[in-house]
């Protein structure tokens, strides 16, 4: 297959992105995040975030682990957080949303995929 030069260069017109270093807001309760297992956005525009619980050693004497989903609106700051890590895949790994509204979280390794509301209960 032959690619041709301008399918190589960039569409005019197309998405530009840029890093706002200000988003999100600084988050509450001396959160941390361990890895960031996912991101995804519902149809309100809020994007919801997946916390993965692995800190550096020691790092609990001065922070908290954050919840394992935060919610956070379009400005960058946490409007819902929700999650327990006892019922949840160990390391989340991807989240998405359905029709419904409803969130579908996953995980690496264990092969769970749960379903909830927006607000994080059971669905």
């Amino acid at each position: 297959m032959e690619v041709s030069a301008q399918s190589a260069r960039s569409v005019s017109g197309g998405p530009q992105f840029e890093v706002d270093p200000f988003w999100p807001k600084p988050l509450p309760e001396r959160w941390v995040t361990g890895e960031l297992g996912g991101v995804c956005v519902d149809a309100n525009d809020r994007i919801f975030v997946l916390s993965r619980a692995n800190l550096y050693p020691g790092i609990e004497e001065i922070a908290q682990a954050a919840p394992p989903v935060m919610v956070f609106d379009q400005d960058g700051n946490v409007v819902n957080s929700w999650g327990d890590r006892q019922v949840m895949p160990d390391a989340l790994h991807g989240c998405s949303f359905d029709p419904q509204g409803n969130i579908w979280i996953a995980g690496n390794g264990d092969g769970f995929v749960q379903k909830y509301s927006r607000d994080g209960r059971s669905a």
